[in-house]
């Protein structure tokens, strides 16, 4: 009876998984993100320990492309951790140690770049409109790319890196 239990309770726990990784695939496919990051983040974070490509790939029932795509992405956005195994020459990872400091640097991360590519385009267009006779539109494009600049800063700022440190 016991061992029934236990069955039953893998199970619920293994579905409860499955539904929250769902979720954190929706969850970053709403902010514009892959939704496959979003799944294999939220798998890594709630498996215990180190999680081969292959495992990740089986648990999410995801090509290998799929999840190593996936990886990379979260790899370079500080939000899961590359481990070696000795003598496995298999790739490996886990999320990050500190979830919420990874979340709010990489997020910030990534809509910099997104940023700084607006700004080249105001940039150029600001340039384009000076032979122009397009008042109304120069004054929005230069009140758009100082907003953008000033976006830039604060989300390049060391002040973000500490706050997102702090809160844990």
């Amino acid at each position: 009876m016991h061992k029934e239990k236990k069955l039953e309770n893998e199970i619920s726990a293994e579905a409860l998984k499955a539904r929250l990784v769902e979720n954190g695939g929706r969850f970053a496919q709403d902010f514009g993100f892959s939704r496959i990051s979003g799944q294999v983040l939220m798998h890594l974070y709630l498996t215990d320990g180190d999680a081969s490509l292959d495992a990740i790939e089986t648990a999410l029932n995801l090509s290998k492309a799929a999840v190593s795509m996936a990886c990379t992405q979260l790899e370079s956005l500080g939000l899961i951790v590359r481990v070696r195994v000795q003598g496995d020459r298999r790739r490996y990872y886990r999320s990050a140690e500190n979830l919420y400091q990874a979340l709010t640097v990489g997020i910030a991360g990534f809509v910099r770049a997104e940023v700084q590519k607006l700004n080249v385009e105001l940039e150029q267009a600001t340039e384009g409109l000076e032979d122009m006779d397009a008042d109304f539109l120069r004054r929005r494009v230069e009140r758009l790319l100082k907003l953008s600049n000033r976006m830039d800063r604060a989300l390049g700022s060391p002040i973000l890196k500490v706050v997102a440190g702090l809160a844990k």
